[in-house]
């Protein structure tokens, strides 16, 4: 779209800039949106971090010991696929 805009004699970099600015809200809310379903998805499922890390500790530490961390952190990706990130680094941090 910028090129199509410097092609009509609109190229000036304001124009540009305040077009490329004009998708940051919209980003910003797919960002937004996509963390709120992810932690809405993981309070529905577990009310609670003590509640998951009842579910998931003994498996990911036996994991953990084969496989090492990052075969840990697979396991709760292939295990969990929505469960928030921030989650997954919390309960590998205890193991």
């Amino acid at each position: 779209m910028s090129v199509a805009l410097a092609v009509n004699g609109h190229g000036d970099a304001l124009t540009q800039a305040l077009f490329l600015i004009s998708f940051v809200p919209f980003g910003a809310g797919q960002v937004y949106n996509h963390h709120k379903r992810r932690r809405d998805w993981f309070y529905r499922r577990f009310r609670t971090y003590e509640n998951f890390r009842a579910e998931a500790i003994e498996e990911a530490r036996q994991v953990k010991r084969e496989k090492g961390e990052t075969g840990a952190m697979r396991h709760l990706m292939s295990l969990y696929p929505r469960l928030p990130t921030s989650m997954k680094i919390r309960l590998l941090k205890e193991l």
